[in-house]
């Protein structure tokens, strides 16, 4: 009864004040595109997303849960903990074993992260329109949307995600109702632990810029005498300890490994040939990777600074704080990867949705007394910032709506495997022919396997044998230039591709090997 009350009495003043519902509807119709659409268009991109691929596919298959494996050997390469394996593996039993499954956890957490700018950014923010404002900038912003964002099966959009519950929910801590705040501690100590079972020690990034404004806000002994934090934290530290315990038990050697890809090797040292200069990531947010917005960031930051009330400078405060030390902290690591800004981006949209909304909220205050007056000022404030996003969110839907199927050969091995599943359904065995890591190779077998009964070998050049009758193919010109002087072949099937680099095409061909040149 009570539940029905509450439905009745929301229903009932959505009704009376229809705005906070237009501003969600809004975010979820424009953020369908973005994330979800042609979301498994494209085939499995090479390195970081290719081996997630296939670290979740085995998972899938009947692989431990606790220690990933590749090419069912165990994975002592990418030691990041199961959680997105997890979801995809869980997914793959839903939508099957296939690029969909693998993006899905990335895309509904690009989702999430604009929605959570939306109710908590703008309920925090004591304003609607700043985190409407902030859930536009972060579904319009370039970066999110390229290598290791919204629309790839990596860690770091899920980590974005649990930094931001964890971010958000340590302000609600210390400056909510205190009737709440051991729930809001408990759910931040919840989101770091999820954020550190999703990228491992990046997890624990936002830690020196909370602990910094805390320390700033004089709450550093009030936080410290808070009893709940040292039970959530050991209850966290112990469910940690015994995951790498467990997965050292299974794969001996796993924490070295874990200290050379995750702790300290990048940090102290440059790690897969990614060096670059402390300004690595402030140079790329002002040339491409935080545009259109960054134009607009400096300008609310200012505005912000000089127009919010207490409750919106305060939190624009705290985001500049926690982006800023994140920033600075992944700046002074020796290895740089472009998409390591990436949890700085709530902030920074936070940042320009604040400062914009309180700029318009003092105009409006200053010269229109009539508050429906104002309401109606705000809409159309609203609808321009709006013309304002059309430009950069076309931008991102000129991508998704036809995502260009590009790359090198390796990356045509899973569309030719697509290609002979649905023109050749009656080839049960066949052998890929490959020369380098193709890790989407792997994973484009397990599923022809899994979903098909499709047996797909493979073999190199350099290394193996041919038998008469056996049916091959490679995308590489070379590799067939050199089985057509070692043997007779009989072309059964081609395909041409495009492939990214110097404007030119490569052909997958599919053939019998007949018998060995004389």
């Amino acid at each position: 009864m009570n539940f029905l009350l509450h439905l009745r009495f929301r229903l009932r003043n959505g009704l009376q004040n229809p705005l906070p519902v237009i501003l969600l509807g809004s975010i979820l119709l424009a953020g369908y595109f973005p994330f979800f659409l042609h979301l498994d268009k494209l085939t499995i991109r090479p390195w970081d997303e290719s081996r997630n691929a296939v670290n979740a596919i085995e998972m899938a298959d009947g692989g431990s849960l606790i220690a990933p494996t590749f090419d069912h050997l165990p994975e002592n390469w990418n030691t990041k903990p199961p959680l997105l394996f997890w979801l995809q593996a869980g997914l793959m039993q839903v939508v099957g074993h296939n690029e969909l499954a693998v993006r899905l956890p990335s895309a509904c957490a690009g989702l999430g992260i604009c929605l959570i700018l939306l109710l908590w950014g703008g309920k925090l923010g004591d304003s609607r329109p700043a985190g409407w404002l902030a859930a536009v900038v972060m579904m319009t912003v370039s970066g999110f949307f390229h290598w290791h964002g919204a629309r790839q099966g990596d860690f770091d959009a899920l980590l974005v995600f649990f930094l931001l519950v964890s971010a958000l929910s340590w302000y609600e801590f210390l400056h909510g109702s205190p009737d709440f705040s051991s729930r809001y501690l408990f759910l931040a100590v919840v989101a770091v632990g999820l954020a550190v079972f999703t990228k491992a020690v990046a997890g624990f990034f936002l830690l020196p810029g909370l602990f910094l404004w805390t320390l700033l806000q004089g709450k550093l002994g009030w936080v410290l005498q808070q009893k709940r934090l040292y039970l959530y934290g050991m209850g966290f530290l112990l469910v940690l300890a015994l995951y790498l315990s467990w997965r050292e038990m299974l794969v001996p050697g796993f924490l070295k490994a874990l200290n050379q890809h995750e702790l300290m090797g990048r940090f102290f040292d440059v790690t897969e040939n990614s060096p670059g200069p402390f300004s690595f990531y402030f140079e790329n947010w002002w040339k491409d990777r935080f545009t259109p917005w960054n134009y607009l960031l400096p300008a609310s930051l200012l505005a912000g600074l000089l127009f919010a009330r207490p409750a919106q400078r305060r939190l624009l405060l705290y985001c500049l704080v926690l982006g800023g030390t994140y920033l600075l902290m992944v700046s002074a690591s020796k290895t740089k990867m472009m998409w390591y800004d990436l949890p700085a981006y709530p902030f920074a949209a936070l940042i320009t949705g604040l400062g914009l909304s309180s700029l318009i909220q003092r105009i409006l205050e200053r010269f229109v007394a009539v508050r429906k007056v104002q309401h109606l000022l705000t809409l159309l404030t609203l609808l321009i910032f709006v013309c304002l996003s059309v430009y950069p969110y076309q931008r991102i839907l000129s991508k998704v709506y036809f995502p260009k199927e590009d790359g090198t050969e390796r990356e045509q091995y899973g569309r030719f495997i697509h290609y002979l599943s649905a023109q050749r359904p009656d080839l049960k065995a066949y052998t890929a022919i490959n020369k380098e890591y193709n890790a989407g190779l792997l994973f484009y077998r397990h599923q022809a396997r899994i979903e098909n009964g499709v047996v797909v070998g493979k073999k190199m050049v350099d290394k193996h044998e041919f038998e008469p009758g056996e049916l091959a193919f490679t995308c590489y010109a070379d590799l067939l230039a050199t089985l057509q002087a070692k043997y007779h072949l009989r072309e059964l099937e081609r395909k041409t591709y495009p492939v990214a680099f110097g404007n030119r095409t490569c052909d997958c061909v599919l053939f019998e090997v007949m018998a060995p040149v004389e």
